[in-house]
């Protein structure tokens, strides 16, 4: 008998140590969590276009960063003037490599794809050089080198998508800013998608405008609906488009259309209207300079 309850004491005593030591064994493992593979970030992709606005005429600083070779990373876009001791030209830089451009600082930057084929994007910048005389700059960054394509007289305006909206100055009937497209042509170069310019700078014909009215003061030689008439003195117009040292298309205070036809004189700046100068027809042609 005493046996027996020896025996039911060991094992009941073997079991309940078996129980602590299950529990103990239990609390110590520890379960170690593997943690996630982190993978490089690419470069952030930039909305095109991406334009950048020198509100403040500031002469030196950072525009942004953004991936212009299509390579993966950013790269830094800046802005300085050639040495401390002239403001101009300035050294346009992206990252480390730049390029001279003949303006006291840039006024605005468009990056934008003109070719969506040979991944690399356009960057573009104008300036003014002197007195309202803008110049605008078609720059690539190819195998981490900056060039200058092309240089264009006059500022940007617009982006419609293949084609950049181009501000610029016009000499007839006065001094003028009128707007046309510019396209990529097969050589890679900025080049005008057309002769014509216009006063509006969108698809939307310009109204007449009594602040720059031109009046005229005998009677002016035009074509209206493809026929050729005249207007009498005291008419009241102002242009609409321009083909330079060509022709100007208006519209009168009345809201009529039409085209004056001009010809260049000998010294290819003075224009004739019908062999008359063309100041002879209004009271006041307005020029700048």
């Amino acid at each position: 008998m005493k046996k027996v309850i020896i025996f039911t004491l060991i094992a009941a005593f073997a079991l309940c140590a078996g129980c602590r030591m299950k529990g103990s064994d239990s609390s110590s493992i520890k379960v170690v969590t593997q943690a996630p593979r982190v993978e490089p970030s690419p470069a952030p992709v930039s909305e095109l276009p991406k334009i950048w606005k020198n509100e403040d005429g500031q002469t030196s600083g950072d525009i942004f960063s953004c991936d212009v070779n299509k390579d993966g990373k950013a790269e830094p876009l800046r802005y300085q003037p050639m040495n401390e001791n002239t403001e101009m030209p300035i050294s346009f830089y992206v990252a480390d490599s730049y390029v001279n451009l003949d303006f006291f600082f840039p006024e605005t930057v468009f990056i934008c794809d003109l070719n969506g084929e040979d991944g690399v994007l356009d960057i573009l910048v104008d300036g003014d050089v002197a007195s309202g005389d803008y110049v605008t700059y078609h720059l690539r960054y190819v195998n981490n080198e900056l060039t200058v394509l092309s240089e264009i007289y006059g500022w940007l305006h617009d982006i419609d998508g293949e084609q950049i909206i181009m501000g610029e100055i016009v000499d007839m009937l006065g001094t003028w800013g009128a707007y046309r497209p510019y396209v990529l042509d097969e050589s890679g170069l900025l080049v005008p998608a057309t002769q014509t310019l216009s006063i509006s700078g969108n698809s939307l014909k310009a109204p007449f405008e009594q602040w720059r009215a031109l009046l005229t003061v005998r009677t002016l030689p035009v074509t209206i609906g493809g026929v050729k008439t005249a207007l009498e003195a005291g008419v009241k117009l102002t242009p609409t488009a321009f083909e330079r040292g060509v022709w100007a298309d208006f519209i009168t205070e009345d809201g009529i259309e039409g085209r004056i036809e001009f010809m260049l004189g000998e010294n290819e700046y003075e224009l004739f209207i019908g062999g008359v100068a063309e100041s002879e027809y209004f009271e006041e042609l307005m020029y700048a300079g």
